[in-house]
């Protein structure tokens, strides 16, 4: 019988969970850096319908 091939991204436990695992600064990090890039991605979503 084969074994399983399992995706070193994906955990059981939440030990790689930003959310349940990272610090608030971590979180807070993370948060920013988020929605720096959503914010980035619609600056140039409305510079393309602009023209």
């Amino acid at each position: 019988m084969a074994s399983a091939i399992t995706s070193p991204a994906i955990c059981e436990d939440a030990s790689n969970d930003p959310e349940l695992a990272a610090s608030v600064e971590r979180r807070q990090l993370l948060l920013h850096t988020i929605a720096e890039r959503i914010a980035d991605c619609a600056k140039a979503l409305l510079a393309k319908i602009a023209v």
